[in-house]
């Protein structure tokens, strides 16, 4: 108001900053901060405090159309209101909307007037509010509150306001009035900015019914997890499109827009310095903080980042080590990236030396790298853990300069393979070829090429030790993790033995490495798992788990035991413990922390395995599709290339495709590896070539067998079970021969997957082998057959259909009646011997081998009451 305003005038009052805003539609009831605002009639003042865009505005609205509070009046401030006449004058006509009537403040705007003035105006209100009905006045942005005089006086109107008025005081700092009083009395609701974060299924149910996104949980979560509770970095990285690295270039300005208008420009040019320096930290603390800016007040700046609520978060207390909000951070990343190229990579290079002194490797690594210091790089990469993530940073080093390092190369390679980025793997393993010849490294190197790139013939290496590599200045790690890598190979290879072998020398080099036992129990794992090894595989998982649980830094492994684990469980077609590992995996997927070219293939594969298994083809063919289209290396899908071929989704041009591929084999001296000649075997029977699928099937059967691969050897037995004609009694007992060897290669290890792949052809002969043979199989085979029986007898597991034939059933209670067979016969109008035949496959079926345990078996089974 201007202050020349004539005192005839009434000053007038904007109308709209006298109603509540409406809250937006569909918006999400929170809770469990509603059970706390509905003690309002309890407190003297609720204060809530939230940075901007947490939701403080729309939490009240909402809650107040929800629970129709009444007696209710609104007043959003600004900095107009920032001063004594102004305030007032709008907190008057606030309240006399609550008592119906027009009441004024009483003073008119001039240059000065008289603080006493306005105190004796607020014992009048005071007055004139003071009754047996409740009254609530929300003040909205308080934080524009700073004036002293005005400050003094709503302090002056805390104390002496009357108990029935209730003030909802909404945030973005803390309050600049007192309010320990009425804290120690019980008459203060605060709600902090921890409190005002979404948690996660508030944040899902946000994206999904106010934002109307309709992406996948995938997506969603990977929001949600960027936004960190923040409302306001929901709707910034959704309305931003679909969410990446850069939120803040997919919003076209809008996002850098708000931050600066909301956040930024309202801090001093210190603190706005401070920030921008430290933004492209993954933490700071004093002694980073030190090097970068000298003599700072360390304390002081953060207290007062803090006070402002600034999306800074508190990593460890007792340390003092913060870090800022993920939406925040990318701001103050493309901030600094504005400043001149030269002051960038000195401020980078200083902080990269400073985490270095601090034990932090991978920080270090990584400013290095953003300053383009690849030699800083490497030193602080060969002092973090062999894993993916420094793998990621040695991938951002020009290949020419990792060919040079054998301990560089080595973990690039390894790498490279293990995220199947082929091509890559390739250039850096022609470069170090070059830079490494006449050494045993060369020859590990062109193994590794000819093998993965289907080049040429394949040498199998002699087994190193670690005097092979010490005259190169190799790490005992590198030497260790090489003949590691060479193991990996040598499963791909068919070459079992070998590989156990290359493991196993490897471990003695470096087992006092609890890390690296990590890596040898994990290439265990999947060894045991590729051969059917189940049993030994969920040891050995048990183990990584053991692991991890000890040594903090292996963390982000913790993806690798949940993914792998889940392959186990597929196999023994135990889905609930697949589900929830794959569940464990998605929210790993979804943090920040996951680079997602890491993780999506393993993951999308064996979520793709898990749809089909689980009947949901459709899903699970839409998933393989797109897994196949991402991949270069059809054969690496092998598995799931048999699922979608079953599931009639294969396209005729797809087979022509592998088929091309697998005719190419012949002439690199290299194998396929078995899972991909089994698919290649169904695609020859489909297409009428029996001859090459039954070669192709007798070749399999024959390796796994003198290789001890026991679930290939299963596979092949099922697949052959087509080829056999069962209108013969040689052809039946051939089939059951064929089923026999399945059983009794599958039991110990509970593999029940390719039973219920190839259901089609196993179901039809369960009567017949339980009649023929269920006298002459083991104990343990038959409650296999009877496990086995329940997978394959339901087109889906989820949906299980009956174990037993109604038939079988009604033979199974009248035996559990203790009635003869006889009885039973006449009971039941059918001949004596049916009830024979029904009595074996009953027994077969429920893998027992007497009356008594079948009654009992019924029962336990729920088939007889």
């Amino acid at each position: 108001m201007s202050a020349d305003v004539k005192k005839e005038e009434k000053p007038f009052l904007l109308s709209t900053k006298l109603k509540m805003p409406r809250p937006r539609r569909d918006y999400i009831i929170r809770r469990t901060l509603f059970q706390k605002l509905k003690l309002c009639n309890e407190m003297s003042i609720i204060f809530i405090k939230g940075a901007a865009g947490m939701g403080k505005t729309t939490l009240l609205s909402s809650f107040l159309v929800e629970t129709g509070l009444k007696n209710t009046a609104w007043l959003s401030l600004d900095e107009s209101n920032n001063n004594l006449f102004s305030f007032w004058h709008y907190f008057f006509a606030a309240a006399g909307s609550l008592l119906n009537e027009k009441i004024d403040f009483g003073l008119q705007p001039s240059p000065m007037f008289e603080l006493h003035e306005v105190k004796s105006n607020l014992v009048f209100l005071i007055n004139r509010l003071c009754s047996s009905t409740d009254y609530y006045i929300i003040l909205d942005d308080f934080h524009c509150i700073t004036n002293p005089a005005l400050v003094d006086s709503f302090e002056f109107f805390l104390r002496a306001m009357p108990e029935n008025l209730h003030l909802f005081l909404l945030s973005r700092e803390e309050p600049p009035v007192y309010l320990g009083a009425l804290a120690v009395s019980g008459r203060l609701l605060y709600l902090s900015g921890e409190d005002m974060k979404l948690s996660r299924n508030e944040s899902m149910e946000f994206l999904r019914k106010t934002m109307k996104l309709k992406s996948d949980d995938t997506q969603l979560e990977k929001i949600s997890s960027f936004a960190e509770g923040w409302v306001g970095g929901l709707q910034l990285a959704a309305a931003s499109g679909e969410l990446s690295s850069d939120l803040l270039k997919q919003g076209g300005g809008f996002v850098a827009e708000y931050l600066t208008r909301e956040i930024f420009e309202k801090l001093s040019p210190t603190e706005q310095t401070f920030l921008v320096r430290t933004g492209s930290l993954s933490w700071f603390d004093q002694k980073i903080c030190s090097v970068l800016f000298g003599a700072l007040n360390f304390d002081s700046m953060m207290e007062n980042l803090l006070d402002k609520n600034l999306f800074v978060i508190c990593i460890d207390e007792e340390k003092g080590i913060y870090r800022y909000h993920n939406i925040l951070g990318e701001y103050l990343r493309q901030q600094f990236s504005a400043l001149p190229e030269q002051e960038q990579k000195e401020i980078l290079c200083k902080a990269a030396e400073s985490f270095a002194q601090e034990g932090d490797s991978s920080e270090a690594a990584r400013l290095f790298l953003q300053a383009k210091n690849y030699d800083g790089a490497t030193q602080n990469i060969l002092e973090m853990p062999i894993n993916t993530e420094a793998g990621e940073y040695i991938s951002q080093i020009p290949i020419d300069t990792v060919a040079k390092s054998i301990d560089l190369a080595a973990r690039g390679m390894f790498y490279y393979v293990d995220i199947g980025n082929i091509e890559k793997f390739d250039q850096l393993c022609k470069s170090a070829i070059e830079a490494w010849k006449d050494t045993p490294f060369c020859k590990i190197l062109q193994y590794a090429y000819n093998l993965l790139s289907k080049r040429g013939p394949s040498v199998l290496p002699h087994i190193f030790s670690l005097s092979d590599f010490k005259e190169y200045g190799m790490r005992k790690e590198t030497a260790a993790f090489i003949q590691l890598g060479v193991a990996n190979l040598m499963i791909m290879d068919r070459q079992y033995k070998a590989a156990r072998e290359f493991a196993e020398n490897a471990e003695k080099i470096c087992f006092d490495s609890l890390e690296f036992r990590y890596y040898i129990y994990a290439l265990k794992a999947q060894l045991n798992e590729e051969t059917g090894h189940l049993n030994d595989a969920l040891e050995d998982y048990q183990r990584i788990k053991g692991i991890q649980e000890s040594e903090v830094s292996l963390f982000m492994q913790e993806y690798d035991y949940h993914i792998g684990i889940t392959g186990v469980y597929l196999k023994r077609m135990e889905l609930d413990k697949a589900f929830e590992n794959l569940e464990a995996a998605r929210a790993m997927v979804t943090s920040s922390a996951m680079p997602s070219n890491m993780i999506l293939y393993s993951f999308d594969y064996n979520l793709a395995e898990y749809h089909m298994l689980r009947g949901e083809t459709e899903e699970g063919a839409k998933l393989i599709l797109r897994i196949i289209k991402s991949s270069n290396v059809i054969h690496w899908a092998d598995r799931l290339m048999a699922e979608l071929n079953l599931s009639g989704y294969m396209q005729p041009e797809l087979k022509e495709q592998i088929l091309a591929e697998f005719e190419t084999y012949p002439n690199k001296s290299i194998s396929p590896s078995l899972s991909f000649e089994l698919l290649c075997a169904r695609l020859y029977l489909q297409s009428g070539n029996r001859e090459k699928a039954k070669a192709i099937i007798k070749s399999v059967l024959s390796f796994s067998r003198e290789n001890g691969n026991s679930l290939r050897l299963v596979e092949a037995d099922l697949l052959l079970l087509h080829m056999t004609d069962s209108s013969t009694p040689a052809g039946r007992r051939q089939q059951n021969n064929l089923l026999r060897e399945a059983i009794y290669y599958a039991w110990e290890n509970r593999i029940f997957q390719p039973f219920y792949v190839d259901r089609d052809a196993v179901n039809p002969l369960w009567d017949n082998f339980n009649a023929e043979l269920s006298d002459k199989i083991s104990e343990p085979e038959r409650i296999f057959v009877r496990d086995a029986i329940r997978v394959c007898s339901s087109d889906t597991p989820k949906a299980e259909k009956s174990l037993l034939s109604s038939r079988e059933t009604e033979v199974l209670i009248e035996l559990a009646q203790g009635k003869t067979n006889q009885q039973i016969a006449e009971d039941l109008c059918i001949s004596l011997s049916t009830v024979k035949t029904h009595l074996i496959s009953v027994y077969g079926k429920l893998g027992v081998s007497s009356r008594l345990a079948a009654t009992s078996e019924g029962k336990r089974l729920g088939l007889i009451s």
